[in-house]
């Protein structure tokens, strides 16, 4: 009996001691986002590409209904690690080839103000992200095709008061809807970033990125990112500048210099109007046009009856390049459940 007793109690403790290890996760969240998307009027399609919307990054496809993404978080900590899981299923995933899997990554804190992050995660600059709940409007623009959806490597953070620190080594930058879960050359890319937060009035983090893009002897893509945002009492103002540049041993290098704006003005509680204004030019390039501008308008709704999101979203492009001008308008409708 006594024997037993003992038993008990070391199986006690040690569903006890489980339970703390595990006191902050896993955790699940995540959410559901279906859209449609309707083209109103089309001159595009620029050099001959066959895209139904032209330079769209997870809505290319016009005149139809999508599952964008059914979206699962799992996080969880113990001591001074954690872990994030975020997985995708749906049009989106299918786009950008994640293999279902948005992030995985690991944390450790070092010390108070430091932690590595290992794994695959998401990029450190830029106003958009993959994610469209968390964007200002439902479309993503030029400029999010010109960053990595996701980065799959080694980083580290740092925190000296109102001032951080990144630094990092992943496989490559996959810009745009391609992924870089495997590394295809034998280099790394680096990176850094500088951030600097006073608060409400202005937050912003400079970044850049070297390293190869492919197999070949040269191809060597460098760019830098300025994204901030300024928060002017309901009107938050995000902006960004991307300057880059694909070196191809100084024949026909690619290059490419950008800027968006997009502010969201939120109203009433559950109301808010986001904005966009884009403008995207290349040098050298054969797969773009010269210059890209594109107007986006999206007012959203949040539920204050349940955790649905209604947007609806306006959308005109225009380029300009050898082939002449070219333009394209949408409308785009989009629900999302949080839970």
């Amino acid at each position: 009996m006594k024997l037993t007793k003992i038993g008990l109690g070391i199986v006690s403790v040690g569903l006890l001691s489980a339970q703390l290890a595990f006191a902050e996760g896993p955790k699940l969240s995540g959410y559901i986002d279906t859209s449609l998307n309707i083209k109103i009027s089309d001159d595009q399609k620029p050099y001959g590409n066959t895209s139904d919307n032209f330079w769209r990054s997870f809505d290319a496809d016009d005149n139809t209904f999508l599952l964008n993404t059914a979206h699962l978080n799992v996080d969880g900590s113990s001591g001074k690690a954690g872990f994030h899981v975020g997985l995708d299923f749906g049009s989106d995933n299918a786009n950008i080839g994640w293999n279902n899997i948005q992030e995985g990554y690991l944390t450790l804190s070092t010390h108070e103000n430091c932690s590595l992050t290992a794994g695959k995660f998401s990029a450190i600059h830029g106003i958009e992200g993959a994610e469209s709940v968390k964007n200002p409007t439902i479309s993503r623009g030029y400029l999010f095709n010109r960053k990595p959806a996701s980065l799959t490597g080694l980083k580290m953070d740092h925190q000296f008061g109102k001032v951080s620190l990144t630094l990092g080594g992943v496989n490559g930058m996959g810009i745009g809807t391609t992924t870089n879960d495997v590394d295809n050359n034998r280099d790394k890319m680096w990176f850094g970033k500088v951030g600097l937060n006073l608060g409400s009035p202005l937050a912003f983090g400079v970044s850049y990125y070297t390293g190869k893009e492919t197999t070949g002897s040269y191809d060597r893509t460098n760019t830098l990112d300025l994204t901030g945002v300024s928060n002017l009492g309901p009107v938050a103002v995000n902006f960004q500048y991307n300057v880059g540049e694909v070196d191809k041993n100084n024949v026909n290098n690619e290059r490419w210099t950008g800027y968006s704006i997009q502010p969201v003005y939120a109203f009433y509680g559950q109301f808010s109007i986001g904005a966009r204004y884009e403008w995207l030019g290349y040098d050298n390039s054969t797969m773009a046009p010269k210059n890209a501008w594109n107007v986006t308008i999206a007012p959203t709704y949040k539920m204050s009856s349940a955790p649905v999101t209604v947007r609806a979203e306006y959308r005109k492009d225009e380029w300009d390049n050898i082939a002449g001008d070219k333009s394209s308008e949408t409308v785009s409708g989009e629900l999302i459940y949080n839970f």
